[in-house]
């Protein structure tokens, strides 16, 4: 089956600081930014921070963009979707997808990524999320691009995973 090239975008919003712990974005952005880059499913990547720390180092990195954080374009209460879709709509570019990752998750590796982008892709889906084994989010959303622009975006959710199908076509029951 031949791969099909899909236009997605890896978003990284990384505030220098945080109210619950202070500096936890540094901790993991240098490994959610390479395993973007080590991605033949990311076309491109936006790191959007305040935190010139974090700004110098992707800028030393292809494929991406960098876009500083200040007070005129967001506020430190904006959430982290506010940031992403100011990001996005700096591009002026068109992309089938969008990733939002949280730089302050541990382990993001290539292959969930992957997995998020061909699981949207392949199902026809609005939006695919990575879970922890206790249920929590953790760090990467995958939305089509018309969903992520009209905002359907939560910061905390939980999954718990059951042995329940939704049947949605007449092969969905094998």
């Amino acid at each position: 089956m031949e791969q099909i090239s899909r236009q997605v975008l890896a978003i990284i919003c990384a505030k220098k600081v945080s109210q619950r712990f202070s500096g936890k974005n540094r901790i993991g952005f240098s490994n959610v930014l390479n395993e973007c880059l080590s991605s033949e499913k990311i076309s491109h990547i936006v790191v959007a921070s305040d935190d010139e720390e974090i700004l110098n180092e992707a800028a030393q990195k292809s494929k991406t963009t960098i876009l500083y954080r200040n007070r005129n374009a967001v506020v430190p209460e904006d959430s982290m979707y506010d940031i992403a879709k100011w990001a996005y709509l700096s591009l002026n570019k068109s992309y089938e997808a969008v990733a939002v990752l949280m730089p302050n998750t541990l382990n993001t590796n290539k292959e969930g990524i992957e997995k998020s982008i061909d699981m949207l892709f392949d199902k026809n889906l609005c939006e695919v999320r990575t879970y922890g084994e206790d249920g929590c989010e953790n760090g990467v959303a995958v939305m089509e691009t018309e969903y992520f622009k009209q905002g359907n975006f939560s910061v905390y959710c939980g999954a718990i995973i059951t042995d329940g199908r939704e049947l949605n076509y007449k092969e969905d029951m094998n």
